[in-house]
């Protein structure tokens, strides 16, 4: 996975990635189909994983929807140790086809070339 930075073009990657390999949830997936994903307007870095991760707006999108990198957020507190992929756990804000600004994981982000 190649850093994102500020700029780059993404492509949302839902299809099968609705939760990592460790099952944990990126965003809102409940009553989505399988190439959606209801993303936030925060992402808590101090609790994840918990009850109240995701808040503020959201917006759904779909596998494949673009967007681009405003700036990369962080990793949760808890996800600094222990975890095979940490990556894939680091948080960008991204700004989306739908006008909005929302943070979303890497794992679910690919960059477009």
């Amino acid at each position: 996975m190649n850093d994102l930075k500020p700029g780059d073009l993404i492509s949302f990657d839902i299809l099968a990635k609705q939760t990592t390999n460790e099952g944990l949830g990126t965003g809102g997936s409940t009553f989505m189909d399988h190439d959606q994903l209801e993303i936030f307007r925060y992402i808590n870095l101090l609790d994840f994983p918990s009850f109240s991760d995701f808040t503020g707006q959201s917006t759904v999108v779909k596998h494949g929807n673009y967007g681009m990198i405003i700036k990369k957020i962080g990793r949760p507190y808890k996800m600094t140790r222990g975890v095979k992929k940490r990556t894939e756990y680091d948080v960008y804000e991204v700004f989306t086809s739908n006008l909005s600004i929302r943070q979303v994981f890497r794992h679910n982000l690919k960059k477009v070339f």
